[in-house]
């Protein structure tokens, strides 16, 4: 990843963290763990959606195995459902 890249990773990582802190007002007491959590879910919707690697060559580029990216794909895939899902009570568009 280059430089660029990484500083948006970053950025979002903790976007995404503040976001979460300001909805539920609670942080976990080790925040540095839960902060990578949200950096490797954009790199696993990255690693497929963007470079376009499939979930055997994906899980090799993490260095695990393929349910283990499966699972980490499906979690990020409907954390970013949730972050983009419209407001409660609002029409969701056609």
């Amino acid at each position: 990843m280059d430089h660029d890249d990484a500083d948006d990773l970053v950025s979002s990582a903790f976007l995404i963290a503040w976001q979460r802190f300001s909805t539920s007002g609670e942080m976990p007491e080790d925040t540095r763990p839960w902060l990578f959590g949200i950096a490797r879910n954009r790199e696993v919707l990255a690693l497929v959606a963007f470079d376009g690697l499939t979930d055997v060559q994906a899980a090799t580029v993490l260095g695990c195995r393929r349910a283990t990216f499966r699972m980490r794909l499906n979690r990020a895939r409907r954390r970013l459902r949730d972050a983009l899902e419209p407001a409660a009570g609002l029409p969701s568009p056609v």
